[in-house]
């Protein structure tokens, strides 16, 4: 899994500026002297997935999980994207899809369509890397019900379980179309 680190200088959503707290200690039994009093933001933003038919693959989510279409659709590319992601000629185009259950602020899954895509791996439960995308859902049958019907694929059965020090848990492991 390739892991992206992003720095906000500033956040476009309220003109809030993000500083790294910097300290300066006067002598060894000296108290810290804060010279800037700000703070380091680190924030989950996204999960990129990559696909043949970055349409295809949004609508699913969308019907599926009610993930919401955030606009403009992404139609990328230029030397910067090529220095980024050490892919000569880089394009893609795509969207991002805001995840269901946040209201401001929200994580989103990235869905990337390049024009050359490399292939790989079917994903399994225990494949070394990224693992999963987990749903918190009502219903575990409705949406596995709801996901085969859009062309998902179930992987194991669903189970339930108790987990020690967190509760009962209801799930089942399955793929959207891009398996």
């Amino acid at each position: 899994m390739i892991l992206i680190l992003r720095v906000l200088t500033k956040n476009p959503a309220d003109n809030r500026v993000f500083y790294v707290i910097n300290v300066l200690k006067t002598s060894l039994n000296s108290e810290i002297n804060v010279i800037k009093k700000t703070f380091i933001m680190i924030k989950f933003a996204h999960t990129n997935i990559i696909t043949d038919n970055w349409k295809m693959l949004a609508d699913f989510y969308i019907k599926v999980f009610d993930c919401k279409p955030l606009y403009p659709e992404r139609d990328l590319s230029g030397n910067w994207l090529d220095t980024a992601t050490s892919i000569s000629n880089a394009h893609f185009t795509g969207i991002h899809l805001a995840l269901p259950g946040y209201e401001e602020n929200l994580p989103t899954l990235e869905i990337f369509q390049y024009d050359n895509n490399e292939s790989n791996l079917t994903p399994l439960p225990n494949r070394k890397g990224f693992g999963h995308i987990a749903f918190k859902v009502d219903n575990v049958q409705e949406i596995l019900n709801k996901l085969l019907l859009h062309g998902g694929s179930q992987v194991g059965e669903i189970v339930e379980t108790e987990i020690k020090n967190a509760g009962t848990i209801t799930f089942v492991y399955a793929r959207d179309i891009d398996g």
